[in-house]
């Protein structure tokens, strides 16, 4: 909730330090083959403009017919039409092409129709933050995005959990607390992202609350770490350092469920437990769009003296949501990369062997996430406007580090999401994460995989 505050605020903040950055955007009319908008001179003893809807994640081709030369920057010409077969029958073949290519968000010509065929002609093995930033910039976020899905995909074991959970989707009905006979036996461990934390009224967004509504609907036991929701990664993990021993103490198997900036708190915490009969009780982790990684906005902002002129600010405000955002944006520091990656390094080897890892990550493959209302839809759309972030990312935190690394988890499966960084906004195939049965079922899916691997 405060990171979207924050998100929100640095959206009306942002272009004032960027102002070279928003006037080359506004620039309609560019000369560089294959790259739009274009003009198209004497089309019809007229000039042809087309552009682009930038405030969507799919881009929708318009188009205007005018009189003024293509040397113009058309930003307030009205009448924009969208581009229909009538239109498209009267250019060229060349041109036609390059536009299906923009309605599928590619900025760049590619020959190659799918994911799937652009990874096979250039034998791309593993999906990077370098290819990432390669692709993203040519071929626009969500071909970068599909391309991430199709090589997690290939990866062994995660076709078939896709499966498996499609399945429990697709099966009619939904059962309340399915694993209540387990409930002596299987404790899950929530250790919550940055801002979050278990003390929430009626009064509270409604995607935490259905977030706490989903996990006890489970049937067993819950605890949630007590910690600081804006605190420092170290402080915090001494905070739960104990917390996690005490429940390690009990005769029960362990099931770790972490947020955002809790997957590194509690990936740190664990690898300091030592005695193996209390590691062993750690049977899985759901990762559920980790931080494995700095948030691009804290890189930038630390960049800046922004962090510092909000946070005064906004902790003296007299609402409590404004208030969240200051401690928020006072935290900015604790969330660059470099911090987060000491903190992975740091458990690198020190980790229990054997805990089944699952990773349920997202990132916007169309524009279903705009259409459903998700909270961060100004934060996906100023990011996709300004480029502040010139990757594909969900919105926080740039592909493909939401993953838990191979070398922390060598036991894992992982489930690409058609969402933001809250998930819940999302899609699995035809589900919609928003209805609280298939997001529950997903969420029982998982316990039940998990479960299952143990036999």
């Amino acid at each position: 909730m405060a990171m979207l505050c924050l998100l929100r605020t640095l959206i009306l903040v942002l272009p004032l330090l960027s102002l070279p950055v928003w006037a080359s955007e506004l620039t309609i009319v560019r000369q560089k083959s294959n790259q739009f908008p274009r003009c198209v001179e004497n089309f019809e003893g007229k000039n042809l403009f087309l552009k682009w809807n930038r405030g969507r994640v799919t881009r929708t081709i318009r188009y205007k017919i005018s009189k003024q030369p293509c040397s113009i920057r058309p930003v307030g010409m009205h009448g924009w039409r969208a581009v229909d077969e009538n239109i498209k029958s009267k250019l060229s073949e060349e041109l036609v092409f390059e536009l299906s290519q923009i309605e599928k968000s590619a900025n760049l010509l590619r020959e190659e129709k799918t994911a799937a065929e652009f990874i096979d002609a250039r034998n791309i093995q593993v999906y990077t933050r370098e290819l990432n930033r390669e692709l993203t910039p040519k071929y626009g976020p969500i071909f970068s995005t599909e391309v991430f899905k199709e090589l997690l995909e290939r990866k062994s074991g995660n076709k078939e959990f896709r499966e498996y959970v499609l399945a429990k989707l697709r099966k009619p009905g939904i059962t309340d607390k399915p694993f209540a006979d387990k409930k002596d036996k299987i404790t899950l461990v929530v250790s919550f992202g940055l801002g979050w934390s278990d003390e929430y009224g009626i009064a509270s967004p409604y995607y935490i609350r259905d977030f706490l509504g989903d996990i006890e609907s489970l049937g067993v036991e819950v605890v949630y770490l007590k910690k600081n929701p804006f605190g420092m990664i170290k402080n915090n993990v001494r905070k739960i350092i104990p917390q996690l021993e005490d429940v390690l103490k009990r005769d029960k198997k362990i099931i770790l469920l972490s947020l955002c900036k809790g997957t590194p708190e509690i990936l740190s915490a664990v690898s300091e437990i030592r005695d193996q009969e209390m590691r062993k009780k750690i049977i899985g982790h759901v990762n559920l769009s980790g931080m494995l990684s700095g948030t691009f906005f804290a890189d930038i902002a630390m960049s800046v003296l922004l962090p510092k002129l909000l946070s005064p600010f906004l902790k003296i405000l007299p609402v409590k949501s404004l208030q969240d955002a200051g401690r928020m944006a006072g935290s900015a520091s604790y969330m660059k990369s470099e911090v987060i990656t000491e903190t992975l390094n740091e458990t690198t080897g020190r980790l229990p062997e054997g805990i089944l890892t699952v990773n349920i990550t997202g990132a916007p493959m169309s524009d279903r996430v705009m259409k459903n209302g998700s909270p961060m839809a100004a934060v996906l759309k100023y990011n996709y406007w300004q480029k502040f972030l010139v990757s594909a990312n969900d919105g926080f935190i740039e592909l493909p580090h939401t993953l838990i690394p191979d070398e922390l988890a060598s036991r894992q499966v992982s489930l690409m999401l058609d969402s933001s960084h809250m998930l819940s906004d999302g899609y699995i195939e035809e589900f919609s994460l928003k209805d609280r049965e298939p997001r529950r079922k997903l969420y029982q899916s998982i316990v039940a995989f998990i479960l299952a691997s143990q036999k």
